[in-house]
This record gives C-alpha cells, sequence and structure tokens, in this order.
C-alpha cells in the first residue's frame, strides 16, 4: 500500500510577543515638581524606527529609543502598536544612570495577519527628580500584493513549478505535483528565487519566511508520488496532503451485483478528489468485495490485514465483507487512508406516514435494492429517506414515478392503505404508490 504521508499538514507561526491580561503600561502626567530648578531639562528622547517596511513575513521590525537626562533616569515605558492598533511589545523598564538606549526586536512571527498602514512607538519616562516626556514616532509598513508563485522542488535538476492561485481564497496558492522521495519544497514569488522565499527555519520555530535562506525548508515525503500543497501568504499556513489516488473508482467482489468481474465491477460516484461513495446492495455470501481504480485487477485496493475494519491496503490486502445482507453506502476516502460501509435503512418520512416528519417508516428490504412497505397514509406530503436522516433522500420532481435525490415532496391526496415500493438499481430509482 502506498503510505499516505503528509496528511492535513497545517502549520502556522506562533506568536514572538504575548500580550498581557493587564496592561502594564502608563503614560506618565503631571506638573514638575517645585524643588526641581527650573534649569533642569526634562528627559530627552530619541527614538528611531524602519523606513518604509515591505513586510513579506521574514523580516523581523527593530525599533530603539535612546534616553538621556541630566539628573537621573528612573522608568521608562514602551510600547509599539502595528496596522490597526494591534499591540506588538509593551515593555516597563527599571532605568539608571544619565544615558540609555532601549532596543527591541519584533519577531516576524507576531502577527502573520499583519496588514498595511501606520506602526507606532509610544514611549513615556520620567527621571529621579520626577520630570517626564511622552513622545512617539510612526513608521509604514507596507504588505505588497503577491502576484506569482511557485513552488521550488529540490533534486537534480532542481524543478520550479508556477503554483495557482486558489478559487476559494485569494491569499492562498495551491499545486498539485509529483514529488520524489525526500524531496524538499520552498514557496518563492520569483520563479528564479530572486525575490521572497518562505520555507521552515527549523523545527520547533513554525512555518515562515526568510529572504533566500540556505536552512529555509522542511516539507519532506517518505515516498515518491502525487502530493497538493496550498501555501497562504497572508497568515504564512501550510497544508500539504498525499493525493496519489485515482481519479476514478469501481466495486467489484462476489458480494455485488458485478460478481468477479473486473468488466462489470459497479462505478462508484466521486464527491470530491480522492473521496468515492456508492450505494449498492451487498451480501454475506460471495467473500466480499475491493476497490478497483480502473476496471481491470491492476492496482485494487481492500482492506489491510490486522487492522481495525476501515483501513485502506493496496498490498497483500483482505476481502472487505459484510455481516448481514443488505443495501449499503460505501465510501472510499483516499486522502484519510479510511472507507466506510453502513447499511442504509430506507424508510418513508413526511406529514402522511405514521411518523410525520420527525420519524421513518422503515421499509422491509427485498434483496438487489428492493424495498416495500404496507402502510396507513393521509392525505399530506411524504419522502424516502434512510437512516432516519436528510443526508439519503429522494423525492419526485416531475410526479412521474421516478424519484430524484433531494427532489420535492410526493403529494398524497386520498387517505388509505397502500403498498409502497422502492427500487434503487444500476440502472435508476423507482417507486410505486398502489393503494388497496
Amino acid at each position: 500500500m502506498k503510505k499516505l504521508n503528509l496528511l492535513g499538514i497545517y502549520l502556522l507561526s506562533s506568536l514572538a510577543f504575548t500580550a498581557c491580561d493587564v496592561d502594564p503600561y502608563v503614560e506618565f502626567s503631571g506638573e514638575k515638581p517645585a524643588d526641581v530648578p527650573a534649569d533642569v531639562t526634562t528627559p530627552g528622547t530619541e527614538i528611531t524606527v524602519p523606513t518604509d517596511i515591505m513586510y513579506y513575513g521574514g523580516d523581523k521590525i527593530s525599533v530603539s529609543v535612546k534616553l538621556t537626562d541630566e539628573v537621573n533616569l528612573k522608568e521608562a515605558n514602551v510600547k509599539v502598536f502595528l496596522p490597526g492598533s494591534k499591540v506588538a511589545l509593551t515593555r516597563v523598564e527599571e532605568l539608571n544612570g544619565t544615558e540609555k538606549t532601549l532596543a527591541y526586536e519584533i519577531d516576524n512571527d507576531f502577527l502573520p495577519n499583519l496588514e498595511s498602514g501606520l506602526a507606532k512607538v509610544q514611549v513615556s519616562v520620567k527621571d529621579a527628580s520626577g520630570n517626564f516626556k511622552n513622545s512617539s514616532k510612526t513608521f509604514a509598513v507596507e504588505r505588497p500584493a503577491i502576484e506569482t508563485m511557485y513552488a521550488v522542488i529540490s533534486g537534480d535538476p532542481e524543478k520550479v513549478v508556477e503554483m495557482t492561485k486558489s478559487e476559494d481564497n485569494e491569499d492562498a496558492w495551491t499545486l498539485k505535483e509529483e514529488i520524489p522521495v525526500n524531496a524538499e519544497v520552498m514557496f518563492s514569488e520569483k520563479e528564479d528565487k530572486s525575490g521572497f522565499v518562505w520555507g521552515f527555519v527549523s523545527e520547533g520555530e513554525g512555518f515562515r519566511g526568510d529572504v533566500k535562506s540556505s536552512d529555509a525548508f522542511e516539507v519532506k515525503n517518505e515516498k515518491a508520488g502525487l502530493y497538493s500543497f496550498e501555501f497562504n501568504v497572508k497568515d504564512f499556513g501550510l497544508i500539504a496532503k498525499d493525493a496519489s489516488f485515482p481519479e476514478t473508482l469501481y466495486l467489484v467482489g462476489g458480494s455485488t451485483l458485478a460478481d468477479w468481474s473486473p468488466e462489470k465491477s459497479l462505478a462508484f460516484n466521486k464527491v470530491t478528489d480522492g473521496v468515492f461513495e456508492i450505494q449498492t446492495p451487498l451480501t454475506v455470501s460471495g467473500h466480499g468485495f475491493k476497490f478497483l481504480p480502473t476496471q481491470a485487477w491492476d492496482g485494487d485496493w481492500g482492506q489491510k490485514k490486522g487492522a481495525d475494519k476501515g483501513v485502506l491496503e493496496q498490498d497483500d490486502e483482505e476481502n472487505v465483507t459484510v455481516e448481514k445482507d443488505g443495501y449499503y453506502l460505501v465510501k472510499v476516502d483516499y486522502p484519510n487512508g479510511k472507507y466506510t460501509v453502513t447499511q442504509l435503512k430506507y424508510g418513508v418520512v413526511g406529514s402522511a406516514t405514521p411518523g410525520d416528519w420527525s420519524t421513518d417508516t422503515e421499509m422491509t428490504y427485498l434483496g438487489e435494492g428492493k424495498f416495500t412497505l404496507d402502510v396507513t397514509l393521509k392525505v399530506g406530503e411524504m419522502k424516502f429517506r434512510a437512516n432516519n436522516d436528510w443526508a439519503y433522500n429522494y423525492g419526485d420532481n416531475g410526479a412521474d414515478g421516478t424519484p430524484e435525490p433531494d427532489g420535492k415532496n410526493l403529494n398524497i391526496t386520498e387517505a388509505g392503505e397502500y403498498t409502497v415500493t422502492l427500487s434503487i438499481g444500476t440502472e435508476g430509482v423507482e417507486y410505486s404508490l398502489t393503494k388497496k
């Protein structure tokens, strides 16, 4: 069996500074104490901030504050706001002496959803004589638009593949690509890696960007195969999944209508990439069934030996079996390496039925996808439903005896005793209502 690696990996950057429940920042205020000589000046502040930051997620934001005083510095409070008035840093510094430089770095991991706008450094300082000064300085942060994205896949030679912008998220880029064993993948805004490159810095530090970093990388696979990637340039999130699953799937086996003939195997419905389902009769006799990517025996899948029921296996696998004859929903989920086999017990539900709209009146299963029920119906509406669940129901849009999934309610215009039948087969679905 192919190992299904990198399933549902989702990595987010961590916070470099966390906000406190109680903000320790205090802005000093009041009048100069009367006993302080008039020629003693207030503390001096010189704030140094970056200019025109182009924030891709890899740059640290550095600020510094130089404090001077004629008497003796005592305390300084420093706060840094990022665009949107988000507090990135709050510090209370105990001071001594006539000069002090405070330096801070706001790591790129702090706010992965940082927007363009103005940032501000705010400082409030006082000296031993009670003199104080409040200062602030702003600087611009620009979050540039990313127009292109490439996956850089290690190997000899290295492979660079253009990614596609997600239809569901304007900040995300997607790719489905064959990846060699133990290959490494980075993400670059430029095909020649001359722009910004994102990757893992090291284990434990989360996913982050780092300009052309030599160690920026860590998406590795244990086995060659098809993988899908979704990289979000706004929150630096990565979803990586094994995509080595078939485009089609068929059901074959002695417990199915197809028997063990691959050319007669029954086609699954594709729900989404790698996920398939089928409603079908299954029997205890016949030695079970398997899953085929094509209508041939090459590459068949089944139950993994020695594992809990529901684990997919492709090599030396066992047949899947049921413990009771019935009509079943079989669902195969390749991205998660699982399958489920659920018996469907169809019934009728609605204002015309004994259970109204809350409880199914169960039909009797006759085999081969056929159900029947003798029931007293009232004037009203009804539908066919399985397992008291609206996930699988039939109505009749054309009132022609041919039901459709999630179709319109059936109208019962005359009360009385009825025989109701439902037949779900490979050629379609039919029902009948016969008043006795």
